[in-house]
């Protein structure tokens, strides 16, 4: 017997402001990498953890890992114009053109100092610096109810740009169908 399982989110999505400016210096005593395969290997020991980010980098999405050395501090991922979008993000609502800011992660060790904002703003002037990539090219959402998260986002500088309503209608090992439509205006959600 099968279990059908079908899931309803709402997301706010914010966008990178045109003139957006990074006030994020790397500080001393951090450092912030590429993340591949000896990256994973180094700060990663959970064997779940290490397929998870493996599997981030055979899609060929973009990692960047703030660490001190020796531990990990916070983990960002995004999409390029060569990868399919986040699991998230239904492929009918999403712009190849953009770089979607997904799956980032603060090490519970380092929580509530600020870290995830500091490094979406790295990972921002990094994407702007080293990948050309167009300021308002550069997207992010989360869960409507993360109110952390969402005030991170907005102290990185990213502005709201409206939410996505979204359903997935799964079944394990036979059907993931994933709809939803971007309302690209701010507002409260209409039910």
């Amino acid at each position: 017997m099968f279990k059908i399982l079908t899931l309803d989110k709402h997301y706010t999505v914010y966008k990178l402001p045109e003139d957006w400016e990074s006030d994020a210096h790397l500080e001393t005593g951090l450092q912030y990498t590429r993340i591949d395969e000896s990256i994973i290997q180094k700060y990663f020991t959970e064997r779940s953890r290490q397929a998870q980010l493996s599997g981030l980098l055979g899609k060929g999405f973009i990692g960047y890992l703030l660490h001190d050395g020796k531990d990990w501090i916070n983990y960002i991922w995004s999409s390029t114009p060569q990868t399919p979008p986040p699991n998230h993000i239904p492929r009918k609502i999403h712009d190849p053109r953009n770089y979607w800011i997904f799956f980032c992660r603060t090490n519970d060790a380092f929580r509530n100092r600020g870290f995830y904002s500091y490094c979406l703003k790295l990972f921002c002037q990094t994407l702007i610096d080293q990948y050309e990539v167009e300021k308002d090219r550069i997207y992010i959402d989360t869960e409507l109810e993360l109110a952390a998260a969402d005030k991170a986002i907005r102290k990185a500088g990213f502005a709201e740009c409206g939410y996505l309503a979204l359903n997935r209608i799964y079944i394990p090992r036979l059907l993931d169908i994933k709809f939803g439509k971007w309302h690209k205006d701010t507002g409260v959600i209409a039910e």
